[in-house]
């Protein structure tokens, strides 16, 4: 059974965005993400995003990825409801080497 790719902001809409407009949080496991990352994102595991919001600039676009894009859609909720713009980016494994350049200036 396949999970489907899960996301909320295309990749043309990322392209428009200003390199400091916006922050990229990886909330999986410690062990995945010493497994390969975005070079640019703060490693924020999702069970502790919620104690760790200070971490977090609320005048930033966040955007979030996991390996599946459920974390990262849990975490994206969360954040949404705490008044931050945050876009789920679905799973690391799927995401574009054109993205993942962009992400990392």
């Amino acid at each position: 059974m396949s999970i489907p790719h899960i996301y909320d902001i295309s990749e043309e809409q990322i392209d428009n965005l200003q390199k400091d407009s916006f922050i990229v949080i990886d909330v999986r496991t410690i062990d995945e993400y010493k497994d390969g990352h975005i070079e640019s994102a703060l490693h924020i595991p999702v069970d502790t995003i919620a104690e760790t919001l200070n971490k977090i600039p609320q005048d930033k676009i966040v955007l979030l990825y996991c390996r599946s894009g459920m974390r990262s859609q849990k975490a994206t909720e969360f954040l949404k409801k705490n008044h931050y713009q945050a876009f789920n980016l679905g799973s690391f494994f799927h995401l574009s080497d054109n993205l993942i350049k962009k992400l990392n200036g």
